[in-house]
């Protein structure tokens, strides 16, 4: 065995003795039996090194020794004896000694004893517990393991490292570090960190410290720093000690002493009471000083009785000595000073049992003591009073608390939970922070005293104990905060912020608070708080029922509602209240400065007051008043209504400023106080209540909304009612009244209403007395009114005062007679309407307004109700006068206009000078002369009656006629009518003889509005100088002219007629210079004739116009008209001679319609449609454009000589059309549903689609065809062409086809046709064919590309047939009712077998040469006779058809002469090249002209043909058919079939032919349209010149005239001293939105740019104003403020306060109130609350004097809950 090795002693039950020594495992077993009566030898074991093991027998044990062979003294020594009972041994270690590096020693019932010194020591009880007695020093480790380990008082184990592994250890010894000359050693040698720890593991369910027990530290031995881990629950009596740092973790909890369980130490301070005999006493004021004189008087029960009430024994005082000493110091310093003087234990007897009761009380709980501890426990810990350091941090897994009884002093704490912290007891702390992951509750018994500050950060925060911070405290919550009564805080500053709701009936004792609170904040009413300096809350809502006086400002920002109950009351020196929600004030605010910010509602109950020494700022939504508001200086409102009852009143001393953002039409009374009265209202407001003041003033900024108006009294002492405001000047009926601004129904005394930018109305029950101001200039009247608008209901009544204020004058005739005014006026800038009464005083009445509607009473004498000795009305806009209008001298002037329903009366003179008159219905009646004046732009209407015994004068510029009976104006039966600019007829002109003529002169137009019976109506429109609009003679709607003649003479170009109504005559002309006419409106026109010789005519009408003939140089329908045009009566044809023509709108045709025009064009871009079954339309002209539609007609001809252009036209329903011209285009046309389509015409380029109803025939003859149009549902489809014919497009269901031209080029897609005829000199066919019966005749070629097919007959004659395309065949069906093979007769045929069918059969008839290419073939040849028959063939084609082009009499020659000929059949291979050649001549004409043929070309492919086929003598190249071939040709057939084209109808026509023939023309049923005689010119020719009623220059004489009246009116009437003006509207500056208000109430921010009223945001204007910096004075300190409060004597504390609190009455609170003003006791080191005083006085009482408002005879509204406050204002005053 080496030294270093371990070395294991294991000693268990035997029946015999033995020791083994395992090597391997260097372990020595070792057994002892039970039965000691044998005497057994000794047994002695080498264990290597020189060690041997000695198991030796004694008297009643076995002695167990290990010893080296050069030592005297044993390693160690053992005992084992036996336990009969228990049967088992009994194993004692009583001595070691050993320098072996670890020694393990395992034992049954193992005992320690002695003394034991080792490196590494493990000792281990395998059965029963452990009992450790002995001083064991390890230099290495010591680990001791066993079920359970008791550790006495006597042992003392030495070591750096213990462990332990036991269930349950309970330690009354000392563990404590080792220290020796070794250990010194290797602590000068090794680092400090790896020496100076001493590390304690005690893996133990249970670790129970004995009051004598100590971990750490044993008399003056402290571990430098202590890691102690205990695996399970701790239960501490004794004490845990380091110098530096204890680094502790506990896996399960740190229990609670408290009910002496465990132990019976906490249950020896009682005993020690018993038997010491100690008695109860009770002492009022515990205190560190009582307990120090209870120590110097040696009064044991004195001391008990502090102790128990929590009197910490480590309290400091000051002793005589002037030494700070603990009470257990001093204790001690009386113990010795005792033991000096005397050794008598009498004399030490009381001073000792004082000591002894000191030691005893801490035998309550241990303790854990280091300069810094960090601890962890996994549970609860729950007691934390046994921690004692300067820098503590705990983490605690469960709850942590402070026990009842106990004092938990520390310097700097950090605590940490995962559940709730409970504090029952004492807390004293220089800072703590405390984070709690539950809920922090603080019991009424509990005192927390921090020197600086504390933190703490929790769920809920339960408090009902006492709380003291010297600088800071602060506390966040995740829920609700509760202070409950009997609580209290003291601190230099608060910092609250809680996520939930607090409620707090505690009281606070702070510098500054600041307090954020997520949910609601709830005062109670026991609630106290006093502020020295400043307090800032921000919370959802605020229930305040309590106590709050703040020395400088309080802030209050509520994201709901805040209510200030009945009981509360609130002082400070600057309030600013911010709430979003509603605000209720029902008890006491005393404030210097306030400023209140409610979103909602402001709401002030019977029981508030509130009451300002200074400056109030006000905005809230909702402004509701049952109480007193008074403030001493200014107050500005903001609010979106304000409602106040009548015991409601505002008392303000200098300015009452109101906004009023909303309506505030109900509830607004009591009583309004103020020197000076700022209103304004943004919409209605009603006020019924009594208002007294100097002055007043309304601002009504919204135009139309703002309205305010006052009921009940206003009395304005010194000065007017000013009015401020914009007016509704966009009414739409100026006549009647203009919405008001400012409504007076009260009895209203002031000097006048100042108003000139607002709307006033005076109400029925409205009673004004008015002294008037006067003007600085002595010749202007004195203003009793000025209004932007002004409205007098018909009961009102305004008074003028002004004579009442006058002196008498000195004439010494008449001391009665007073001095009167000379002139009064009331001055309006927009509309007057007087229904009311008003009574001047002065003698002459001036009415200045742009609109005056008179329905009242205006007087100045004294007799008379409405009689005006001078009146002078000066009018801007409108005087209308539904009343009497009576004076001696009426003058009226201004630029309005006069509308007179009633009577218009002057005495001496009438002069009306204005811009127009209105007298319709009205008289206008004066004694002497009369003027009448217009000189307006607009219509002047001249009707009514109009009376003047003397002269009249008239002028007008747009005369409106409309006098009663104006026939009687006539002269020699001649009426005339002039006017400046416009003229027009209202009154009826009815003459039934027909003999009056009517003359009509104006310049720019003259109108028809009334029913006009003459002979003859003259116009003269224009005058010299040409007008930039065109004149217009007009027939309004419902107006009727029934004339012979109606002559239009204008000096324009341009006239334009205006017909709405109805015109009926026989003739109609326009002479002068006019060269356009348009014709619009949706009347009637009826005229024989209409002349207009060098003019156009154009129509926009949506009416009928009835016409037999029009002659005009141009006839137009215009976009989008719809004209409908008809003959007159007894005529069918309407007639229109005119050069050009364009119809763009819609034309209906009743009846017929001929066009003619000379040399021009027509264009019908528009619709032309019949109305009637019998609507014919024909038209002749050079050149035609259609683009429009044609429909609905029995017959259409269009004729022109040139060309005809139809582009996407759309004709339908047409019976019979017909289209004849030289050139006929027709772009993408569709003709549906016409009978017979008939076009002639040079050249024919045609696109579109043709659809008929089965029964339609379509004929064309042209001489040249190029056509791609669709045709469908056909009955007979007919094209003649003399030339060139190319047809593409679809054909289909089609009964007759024949196509006959020169040459056809056809592409078309034919299906469904019955009959399908061809007749052409040459015809190529590139489409599908398909018929019933097809049937080609062609006298030259015919070459098809395509297939050809037949259902009942296919014949086809040609005199050379080339089908050779792979496609083409020509087949006639076999399948179909008539089966068989289609019949060819040709000179030449050239085919190809098909490859689609096999079951076709070959065509029949005589073909003279066919040769047939064919893939079948296998051997090529022909016979000898067909050689010959080929010659003779090949030598008739060489004689007569070498040439490229022959003409029909040459082929005719040729095919008349071929009887002779034999028919020649060869069948040759479709590769040969013969085949290409014919294919190549074939497909040349695909998209060339088939004229193009080249007769020579085709005669030389088919000669050469003979050297292709070689000579066979076989009789298989015989003829199939022998009777065939041997037989001559005598079938004449293809001659006759083509002889027919020895007719000259293809031949070149002439150049000399006219345009009218060429071709078919169908005239129909209007063949007589060119035929109708001419009718007479002669009634068209009027004489103009004979017959005019006006001369050449009598437009510009009438406006001479006007224009002269015009300037002399416009200089009469300036007035340079008045001026009116209309302020605009005042606009609100933008607002600039801020962040989202969700996230600014989280930071307790809210938005201050608007307010909510009924549900609506108003959003307040940023305008910049001068702030009011509100600076509230600094307290002046009677004491010095203790900034860290002492922690003695926190119960003397606690105590005092509750008693102060309970002694605490609102009403004894006055404006210094705080706990300061209570006596607290004169303890010179105790911690009271702050002191201070403040240099504001009491409030000062009004100087303004008070009248009583309200009667004391009237009896209250209503029952109120009573106060100490009066329901006046003198009673509040007194109060004051």
């Amino acid at each position: 065995m080496s030294t270093n090795e371990r070395l294991t002693i294991r000693i268990d039950r035997g029946q015999r003795p033995s020791v083994t020594f395992n090597p391997a495992t260097f372990s020595v077993q070792i057994h002892v039996p039970l039965d000691i009566s044998v005497n057994y030898q000794p047994i002695t074991q080498n264990v290597g090194n020189g060690y041997a093991v000695k198991l030796q027998r004694m008297q009643q044990q076995f002695k167990i020794t290990m010893q080296h062979s050069h030592e005297r003294k044993p390693e160690f020594v053992i005992f084992a004896s036996g336990l009969g009972h228990e049967k088992e041994i009994k194993t004692t270690v009583k001595e070691i000694n050993t320098k072996i590096p670890d020694l393990t020693i395992a034992g049954t019932n193992l005992e320690v004893t002695g003394i034991l010194k080792a490196h590494n020591l493990t000792l281990e009880s395998t059965v029963g517990t452990m009992h450790v007695y002995a001083k064991i020093t390890c230099s290495g480790s010591l680990s001791v393991h066993s079920q359970n380990i008791v550790i006495s008082t006597e042992a003392l184990l030495s070591t750096d490292d213990f462990k332990s592994i036991c269930r349950k250890l309970q330690n009354d010894g000392r563990i404590f570090p080792r220290e020796d000359a070794e250990t010194a050693k290797n602590l000068r040698r090794e680092t400090p960190e790896a020496t100076q720890s001493m590390k304690v593991d005690l893996s133990c369910n249970l670790v129970h410290i004995g009051v004598d027990g100590a971990i750490g530290a044993f008399k003056g031995v402290i571990a430098q720093n202590l890691h102690l881990s205990i695996a399970g629950d701790l239960a501490n009596y004794g004490r845990i000690a380091a110098k530096d740092q204890i680094f502790l973790e506990i896996f399960g909890s740190q229990m609670s002493l408290s009910d002496g369980s465990l132990d019976s130490a906490g249950r020896g301070y009682n005993a020690l009471k018993k038997l010491r005999k100690v008695a109860e006493n009770s002492i009022s004021s515990p205190s560190s000083s009582t307990m120090h004189s209870a120590i110097q008087s040696q009064n044991a029960s004195v001391v008990a009785n502090m102790i128990e009430k929590g009197i910490d024994l480590n309290d400091t005082f000051r002793s005589q000595k002037s030494k700070k000493l603990t009470l257990k110091q001093s204790a001690v310093a009386e113990y010795k000073e005792a033991r000096e003087k005397s050794k008598m234990n009498s004399v030490r007897e009381r001073i000792t049992l004082i000591n002894a009761l000191f030691v005893a009380h801490e035998w309550r709980r241990g303790s854990v003591q280091a300069n810094s501890i960090k601890a962890k426990i996994h549970r609860n810990c729950e007691d934390l009073a046994q921690f004692s350091a300067k820098n503590l941090k705990i983490k605690v897994g469960g709850t942590a608390t402070v026990e009842k009884d106990s004092i938990w002093s520390s310097t700097w704490v950090e605590l940490e939970t995962k559940q709730s912290v409970y504090f029952h007891g004492q807390t004293k702390t220089r800072s703590m922070t405390l984070h709690s992951d539950a809920n922090v509750f603080t019991t009424s018994e509990a005192i927390l005293s921090f020197e600086l500050f504390v933190r703490v950060r929790c769920v809920r925060f339960d408090c009902e104990g006492m709380w003291c911070a010297g600088e800071s405290l602060v506390i966040e919550t995740l829920g609700n905060a509760i202070f409950k009564e009997g609580s209290y805080i003291e601190s230099e500053k608060l910092e609250l912020e809680v996520k939930g709701a607090c409620e707090t009936s505690a009281t606070w004792q702070l510098t500054s608070a600041w307090c954020h609170v997520a949910g609601s904040l709830t005062i109670l009413q026991n609630a106290k708080i006093f502020i020295e300096e400043s307090m800032s809350i921000s919370a959802l809502s605020l229930l305040f029922s309590g106590f709050c006086h703040v020395t400088e400002q309080f802030d209050l920002v509520l994201q709901d509602s805040a209510h200030f109950f009945g009981n509360s009351r609130t002082e400070a020196h600057v309030l600013r209240l911010t709430c979003k929600g509603y605000c209720t004030v029902g008890g006491s605010m005393t404030v210097t400065d306030l400023s209140i910010y409610v979103r909602n509602e402001l709401i002030t109950t019977c029981t508030g007051k509130v009451l300002v020494i200074g400056d109030s700022d006000v905005i809230t939504g909702c402004f509701r008043n049952d109480a007193l508001w008074q403030v001493e200086k200014n107050l500005k409102m903001v609010t979106g209504s304000i409602e106040q009852s009548e015991d409601g009143t505002i008392f303000v001393k200098y300015s009452m400023n109101i906004v009023l953002h909303e309506d505030c039409s109900e509830n607004f009374g009591g009583r309004l106080v103020s020197s000076e009265i700022l209103l304004k209202t943004l919409k209605s407001c009603t006020f019924d209540g009594l208002i007294r003041c100097n002055e007043m003033q309304i601002s009504l900024p919204y135009v139309g909304v703002s309205v305010a108006t006052l009921k009940g009294q206003v009395d304005i002492v010194a000065g007017s009612l000013t009015v401020d405001g914009n007016l509704s000047i966009d009414s739409g009926d100026e006549k009647q009244p203009v919405a008001p601004g400012l409504v007076i129904a009260c009895k209203l005394t002031a000097a006048a209403v100042i108003a000139p930018f607002s709307s006033v109305h005076v109400m029925e029950t409205a009673l004004i007395r008015l002294n008037g101001i006067e003007s600085y200039k002595k010749e202007e009247f004195n203003v009793l009114l000025n209004c932007g608008a002004l409205y007098t209901e018909k009961e009102s009544v305004i008074l003028s005062m002004a004579n009442d204020n006058l002196e008498p004058l000195g004439d010494l005739k008449n001391l009665n007679q007073k001095s009167t005014v000379k002139c009064e006026g009331i001055i309006c800038a927009t509309t007057f309407v007087h229904r009311g009464q008003i009574r001047f005083s002065g003698l002459e009445v001036n009415i200045l307004t742009p609109i005056f509607v008179h329905e009242g009473r205006l007087t100045n004498v004294e007799n008379k109700q409405n009689h005006v000795k001078h009146l002078f009305i000066h009018i801007g806009q409108l005087l209308q006068n539904n009343g009497i209008l009576a004076s001696d001298v009426l003058e009226i002037v201004g630029d309005g206009i006069l509308e007179n329903t009633n009577r218009i009366y002057a005495v001496e003179s009438m002069d009306i000078k204005l811009r127009n008159f209105v007298n319709d219905e009205g008289l206008m009646e004066s004694k002497n002369s009369m003027k009448l004046l217009a000189v307006s732009k607009e219509w002047t209407k001249l009707g009514g009656s109009i009376k003047a015994k003397k002269s009249m004068d008239l002028c007008a510029n747009r005369l409106n006629v409309a006098i009663r009976n104006v026939q009687n104006l006539s002269i020699d039966k001649r009426l005339v009518f002039s006017a400046k600019t416009d003229l027009l007829i209202s009154s009826d002109v009815i003459d039934e003889s027909k003999e009056l003529s009517v003359g009509c002169a104006a310049q720019q137009s003259v109108g028809i509005g009334c029913q006009m019976q003459v002979d003859r109506l003259e116009v003269l429109l224009g005058a010299d100088g040409a007008p930039h609009v065109a004149p217009t003679f007009a027939v309004y709607q419902n107006a009727e002219v029934i004339a012979n003649t109606i002559l239009v003479t204008s000096n324009c170009e341009h006239v334009q007629v205006l017909l709405d109504g109805n015109v009926m005559c026989n003739r109609i002309r326009f002479a002068g210079n006019v060269k356009m006419v348009t014709i619009v409106g949706s009347g009637n026109l009826e005229s024989t004739y209409m002349m207009l010789p060098d003019a156009s005519i154009s129509f926009e009408m949506y009416s009928v116009v009835r016409i037999d003939e029009i002659q005009c140089n141009s006839f137009e329908i215009l976009t989008e008209t719809i004209l409908r045009l008809e003959a007159c009566d007894g005529e069918d044809t309407t007639t229109i001679v005119t050069e050009d023509l364009n119809i763009e709108g819609t034309l209906f045709l009743e009846k017929k319609l001929f066009i003619k025009s000379r040399e021009g064009i027509v264009r019908i871009n528009g619709n032309i449609l019949g109305s009637s079954p019998s609507s014919e339309l024909a038209c002749e002209s050079t050149k035609m454009v259609v683009k429009g539609q044609l429909g609905n007609f029995k017959y259409v001809e269009l004729f022109a000589r040139e060309s005809i252009s139809l582009q996407n036209e759309k004709i339908r329903n047409v019976e019979k059309i017909c289209v004849e011209c030289g050139e006929l285009s027709i772009y993408n046309a569709e003709i549906e549903s016409c009978r017979v389509i008939s076009v002639n015409c040079e050249s024919l380029t045609a696109s579109g689609h043709v659809l008929g109803d089965s029964s339609t025939n379509l004929t064309i003859h042209s001489t040249n065809i190029h056509s791609k149009l669709d045709v469908e549902n056909l009955q007979k489809l007919s094209i003649f062409c003399k030339r060139s014919s190319i047809l593409k497009g679809n054909w289909s269901n089609i009964q007759d086809c024949h196509v006959d031209s020169k040459w056809i080029n056809i592409s078309c897609h034919v299906v469904d046709c019955h009959v399908l005829k061809l007749t052409a000199w040459a015809v190529c066919n590139t489409g599908p064919i398909g018929a019933q019966i097809v049937l080609i005749t062609v006298l030259g070629v015919l070459v098809n590309m395509d297939s050809i097919v037949a259902e009942q007959e296919c014949h086809v004659v040609s005199t050379f047939v080339l089908s050779l395309a792979e496609k083409s065949e020509i087949l006639q069906n076999s399948h179909s009712e008539r089966p068989g093979a289609p019949k060819i007769c040709s000179l030449g045929l050239f085919t190809r077998d098909s490859n689609s069918k096999t079951d076709r059969l070959p065509p029949f008839g005589t073909n003279y040469l066919w040769l047939n290419f064919t893939t079948k073939l296998a051997k090529m040849g022909g016979a000898q006779v067909d050689f010959q028959n080929f010659k003779t063939f090949a030598t008739m084609l060489r004689d007569r058809w070498m040439t490229s082009s022959l003409d029909a009499d040459e082929i005719l020659i040729g095919l008349k002469y071929i009887s002779d000929l034999q028919e020649i059949r060869w069948n040759l291979d479709i590769s040969s090249q013969i085949y290409e050649k014919f294919v190549e001549i074939s497909e040349k004409f695909e998209n060339s002209p088939i004229s193009l043929f080249n007769y020579g070309e085709l005669v030389n492919l088919v000669q050469g043909v003979r050297g292709a086929v070689p000579l066979v003598q076989d009789s298989t190249h015989i003829s199939k058919n022998p009777k065939k071939t041997k037989k001559k040709s005598s079938d004449g057939s293809l001659y006759e079939a083509l002889v027919q084209f020895r007719h000259g109808k293809y031949s070149k026509e002439s150049a000399d032919l006219s345009d009218t023939d060429i071709g078919y023309v169908s005239r129909s049923s209007s063949e007589d349209l060119n035929s109708k005689p001419s009718r007479p010119r002669t009634p068209l020719q009027i004489d103009t010149a004979s017959h005019s009623f006006f001369e050449s220059d009598h437009l510009t004489e009438i406006e001479e005239k006007v224009g002269k009246v015009e300037e002399e009116l416009e200089n009469e009437l300036k007035l340079e001293h008045i001026a009116y003006a209309i302020r605009e509207e005042e606009e609100l500056a933008e607002f600039e939105e801020l962040e989202d208000e969700l996230e600014m109430a989280e930071e307790g921010i809210v938005r201050t740019d608007f307010i909510i009223c009924r549900d609506r945001n108003i959003y307040l204007a940023k305008l910049k104003q001068k702030v009011q910096t509100i600076c509230a004075p600094r307290p002046v300190l009677t004491m010095p403020i203790q900034r860290m409060p002492s922690s003695n004597d926190l119960v003397m504390k606690k105590l005092q306060v509750k008693n102060a609190i309970s002694n605490l009455d609102l009403r004894s609170f006055g404006s210094q109130s705080s706990l300061t003003s209570l006596d607290f006791g004169t303890v010179p080191d105790f911690g009271s609350p702050l002191q201070f005083s403040s240099k504001a006085g009491g409030f000062q009482r009004s100087k303004i004097p008070l009248g009583s408002f309200r009667s004391p005879k009237k009896p209250m509204s209503r029952t109120r809950t009573p106060t100490m406050y009066g329901s006046s204002l003198s009673r509040f005053s007194e109060q004051l």
